[in-house]
């Protein structure tokens, strides 16, 4: 059974992606260690690809990272990172529309 700090946690990143607030991959880093700790929040199946996207964009400055990266690298991180983002943003959308609907449910 998920706490209720953890969900509230994911439940908040949820909704600051779906605004638009932060990308896929800054959502999935976000989510990640919050459903590590806590999996019951999300599917099975959503909980892998969380993992996955974390696991395959962990080398790309977004979010806080960002400021501790030397400006001469980011050009090439940043067109990496928007390749990224359109490979993951309608499944990271999914599953935080998922997050949500789930808080609505309970």
């Amino acid at each position: 059974m998920p706490s209720e700090t953890t969900k509230a946690c994911a439940i908040e990143i949820a909704r600051e992606m779906l605004l638009g607030r932060i990308g896929a991959i800054e959502a999935a880093r976000l989510l990640c260690p919050i459903l590590h700790q806590d999996p019951a929040i999300v599917s099975r199946t959503d909980f892998n690809s969380i993992r996955g996207i974390d696991s395959e964009t962990d080398d790309l400055p977004v979010g806080r990272v960002r400021e501790q990266w030397h400006s001469d690298f980011l050009p090439e991180k940043d067109r990496e990172i928007a390749r990224c983002e359109g490979l993951y943003m309608d499944q990271v959308r999914a599953i935080c529309e998922r997050i949500l609907a789930g808080a609505q449910a309970h």
